[in-house]
């Protein structure tokens, strides 16, 4: 911005002396703007604010700049898992699987270690962490695009008619050999955004860890973080924004993931 006026003021000042003709002004214009243009380019920041997975991305790291580099190769990443995972894209991978009956679908080696640990922690806890329960996310009106108008919640009829087969996550057979996704049940649909974001995020810090830094984190949505060192962490109150529910001393961790939960931020009202 200073630049800018810096560049107004000088233009008025010159087109204002005679003496200089109005060749030189404009000469002199472009290579002010090529100059203002150029500095932008190589301003390396301590972080990085973008949009992916339909939510927030912050990246920020301490007592150090970002190189251009850097910041392409994260950006980069991302985008490519959000082409593979993203529900609003019909081109992407987990698109053509929800919507294929026979087809396997390919996955890039981050997709395959992703449907890896989601089949993993689905196992674990008991069946609970469940990535097939995405029909009913749709009649609900999360996914794939939150929020919308005029919301009403789906009936009886409709959450009943959605067979269970379709909500049975071992109906999701991963080959990770041929690295390709098929089911085994043509009306099961995934939905991976309760993993995908805490890998991406993690995935993340490794890659600013193999750049060397040392301090900072990786915020996913607020929600998902990945945090290379810091003295603390402060948990917003679910009510009130501008409150902490909780502040934990952090100073003496490293290399360490969080993960909130809750409905206060996505959520509809009605009749009420």
């Amino acid at each position: 911005y200073i630049y800018f006026k810096i560049f107004v003021f000088l233009s008025i000042f010159l087109a204002k002396k005679r003496s200089f003709g109005l060749k030189k002004l404009v000469s002199l214009t472009l290579a002010l703007l090529f100059s203002v243009f150029c500095f932008g380019c190589n301003n390396n920041t301590n972080y990085i604010s973008a949009r992916y997975f339909n939510t927030d991305i912050y990246v920020q790291v301490n007592g150090d700049t970002l190189s251009n580099d850097t910041k392409s190769q994260i950006t980069s990443f991302l985008s490519g898992l959000e082409k593979e995972f993203a529900l609003t894209d019909s081109n992407s991978a987990i698109s053509r699987f929800n919507q294929s009956t026979t087809t396997n679908v390919n996955l890039s080696d981050d997709g395959v270690i992703i449907l890896e640990k989601a089949i993993a922690c689905y196992n674990a806890f008991d069946k609970k962490f469940n990535r097939a329960l995405y029909p009913i996310s749709v009649l609900w009106q999360f996914s794939p695009n939150y929020p919308v108008e005029n919301f009403t919640p789906p009936s009886l009829e409709e959450l009943n008619s959605i067979s269970p087969l379709a909500l049975d996550f071992d109906n999701v057979s991963l080959d990770k050999t041929q690295k390709t996704l098929s089911k085994l049940n043509d009306s099961v649909k995934i939905d991976l955004g309760g993993i995908a974001k805490g890998y991406a995020s993690q995935k993340v810090g490794e890659m600013l860890k193999e750049k060397g830094y040392t301090s900072g984190y990786v915020s996913m949505g607020s929600s998902s973080l990945y945090i290379l060192k810091a003295d603390s962490l402060g948990i917003r109150h679910p009510q009130d924004k501008s409150k902490l529910a909780l502040n934990v001393i952090t100073k003496n961790l490293s290399d360490f993931s969080v993960s909130t939960s809750g409905g206060y931020e996505r959520f509809y009202e009605f009749n009420g």
